[in-house]
């Protein structure tokens, strides 16, 4: 009685190697049992646009997209959501804990909130001034065009316009 035990214990300590090393050997099942942990909470609230597909990226006609590529897209579009973070952290922040740069940005945020735009995340011209694809020509007009062709934001028109994240 004592070997059967013993011999029970092995093949169960054997099934449990084997199961162990079957999961070991495949990353992609080890990565779906990981939960999905955020090292900051404010990144998780704000939205975020997704990038668009190859089969998206073709419906959207010829005149709307010019020259533009869907991975010159998906690259303003991956610039866009770093903005908006960036953005939304600092306005997220308490003003007594802030730096002075990043206090006088959130004054400027506020300031350049209007109704149309309150309880909405935006961003405005400004926010790319310093964006290297993001620019203010043909192509960089273009990208803001097919985002709003697609429904990922919409356009307030105005002085200085305003993209608003449409969720």
């Amino acid at each position: 009685q004592p070997q059967q035990q013993q011999q029970r214990r092995a093949s169960s300590k054997r099934k449990a190697t084997t199961q162990h090393h079957a999961t070991d050997g495949d990353p992609r099942a080890i990565k779906r049992r990981k939960p999905n942990h955020s090292t900051s909470t404010s990144s998780s609230e704000i939205p975020q646009i997704e990038t668009v597909g190859k089969d998206e990226f073709n419906a959207v006609p010829k005149y709307v997209k010019g020259r533009l590529t869907q991975n010159r897209l998906n690259d303003g579009i991956i610039e866009f959501n770093q903005s908006l973070s960036a953005k939304y952290r600092i306005l997220t922040m308490h003003p007594s804990k802030m730096q002075k740069m990043h206090y006088d940005l959130h004054e400027q945020y506020t300031k350049q909130e209007t109704s149309e735009t309150k309880g909405c995340y935006w961003l405005n011209y400004d926010d790319f001034k310093d964006s290297n694809l993001f620019t203010f020509d043909q192509t960089g007009k273009a990208m803001f065009n097919v985002m709003r062709h697609l429904k990922r934001i919409k356009m307030i028109s105005g002085k200085q316009p305003k993209y608003i994240v449409l969720t």
